[in-house]
């Protein structure tokens, strides 16, 4: 059985210290902003939000991570694609900047 996480509140929001499962509402998760807007991470899935929709990722326990970040040309007319596809996230964001560790804004979320 997987244990509790106890959670602590900073000035970016809610994180779960050490391992275990918590529960947050996503208003009070630490959200991250960077080059593609904002986005928070659930499951250690990196979990984007915006007026489109929700894409929730979510590991399997157990079970190892493995990323594809595939080359598109829609994706790199908008500054946000790879040129080769890889699996390796350093050079999927290479050039961008570090995102920066931000509290939930009004509106981030749909309505």
């Amino acid at each position: 059985m997987v244990p509790e996480a106890s959670s602590q509140r900073t000035a970016e929001g809610v994180v779960p210290e050490g391992e275990g499962w918590f529960v947050v509402n996503a208003t009070e998760a630490r959200w991250f902003e960077g080059d593609f807007g904002a986005f928070t991470r659930f499951e250690g899935a990196t979990s984007r939000f915006d007026a489109l929709g929700i894409n929730i990722g979510v590991l399997a326990p157990g079970q190892p991570a493995c990323v594809i970040y595939p080359a598109s040309d829609l994706a790199q007319r908008h500054g946000a694609g790879v040129d080769k596809e890889t699996s390796e996230p350093k050079e999927a964001y290479a050039g961008l900047a570090e995102d920066m560790p931000v509290p939930y804004c009004e509106g981030w979320l749909p309505g």
